[in-house]
């Protein structure tokens, strides 16, 4: 079931109330399918194929417009659904998509270590003091995207759900405004500026359309 949130409110006004709603029985009933092959597969290649599935879930939806040329693409940062859709095949995208994460994994074995880690940037135990080169760093955009709401359609195929009690936007459902924002941010980089190298360089990227915000990461800085 959809939960309440600020952009949830167009997909409930036209009465999709459920997750599989946004697609249609053809590719509700092959995703489902899809997800139910791959539970008898060994737990690392499972995760894999859930990850592949992840990335190209909103492009199986109703959200996917019609475009020229094209097969599809959906707005962006909210939940329209167009008067025009366009079903975009599974069989298709995931051969694509197969394709992509391969290239990704023969480009980069032999160039670079990478370490992934899920976890807030408001604490980081785990890095020492003044240990970091540099850090780039792309702040959540305040009010103009609702993440854990965007992120609920395919979080609800792989039943993994975003705690959102600690999630840095200014959302009126959440009950979070300006200051509240601006206290993360504060948190996350007073966390920066304990691990960086002295005399090393930290790059914020930011953008937004509202004055306030960007006077809430400058005073957050």
């Amino acid at each position: 079931k959809i939960p309440k949130g600020d952009k949830m409110v167009e997909p409930l006004r036209i009465g999709i109330t459920h997750v599989h709603h946004f697609y249609t029985k053809r590719n509700c009933y092959i995703v489902s399918c899809f997800l139910n092959k791959i539970n008898f597969v060994n737990k690392r290649l499972q995760n894999f194929l859930r990850c592949v599935l992840q990335s190209f879930l909103f492009h199986l939806s109703r959200l996917n417009r019609k475009v020229p040329g094209g097969i599809g693409r959906h707005l962006v940062g909210t939940l329209f659904i167009p008067s025009l859709n366009c079903e975009v095949s599974f069989f298709q995208m995931i051969e694509r998509k197969l394709s992509d994460f391969y290239s990704a994994v023969i480009l980069n074995q032999n160039v670079f270590k990478i370490l992934i880690t899920l976890q807030s940037s408001t604490n980081l135990p785990n890095i020492p003091s003044n240990s970091i080169d540099y850090i780039f760093t792309d702040p959540p955009f305040g009010s103009n995207l609702m993440y854990s709401e965007l992120n609920f359609i395919w979080e609800a195929w792989l039943k993994v759900f975003t705690n959102n009690k600690s999630e840095a936007v200014i959302n009126k459902t959440q009950r979070k405004g300006l200051y509240e924002y601006q206290v993360l941010m504060e948190k996350c980089f007073s966390e920066n500026y304990r691990i960086l190298k002295p005399g090393r360089w930290m790059t914020v990227e930011f953008h937004n359309s509202k004055n306030s915000i960007w006077n809430a990461i400058q005073e957050a800085i």
